[in-house]
C-alpha cells in the first residue's frame, strides 16, 4: 500500500497542486490542502484500497480541504 501511495504522490501531486492553485489562487492554502488530502489518503486507502481514479479522489478531497479553511 505504501509503495502505491508513493507512486501516486510522485506522479499526481504536481498536477493536483496546480489545479488547486488555479482554483484557490493561493499557493500556501493549496499546498496545505494537498498535504491534508494525502494524509487522508493514507487512512482511507488503507481501509478501502486505492480508488480507480486516485488523482480525481485527491482533487476532490483537496478542494474540500481548501474550502474548509
Amino acid at each position: 500500500m505504501e509503495d502505491a501511495l508513493d507512486v501516486v504522490y510522485r506522479t499526481e501531486r504536481g498536477r493536483v497542486l496546480a489545479r488547486m492553485i488555479a482554483v484557490v489562487k493561493d499557493f500556501d492554502l493549496a499546498e496545505d490542502a494537498v498535504q491534508d488530502a494525502f494524509v487522508a489518503a493514507t487512512t482511507a486507502w488503507a481501509a478501502t484500497g486505492i480508488p480507480t481514479n486516485p488523482a480525481g479522489w485527491l482533487v476532490l478531497v483537496t478542494f474540500r480541504r481548501a474550502i474548509e479553511e
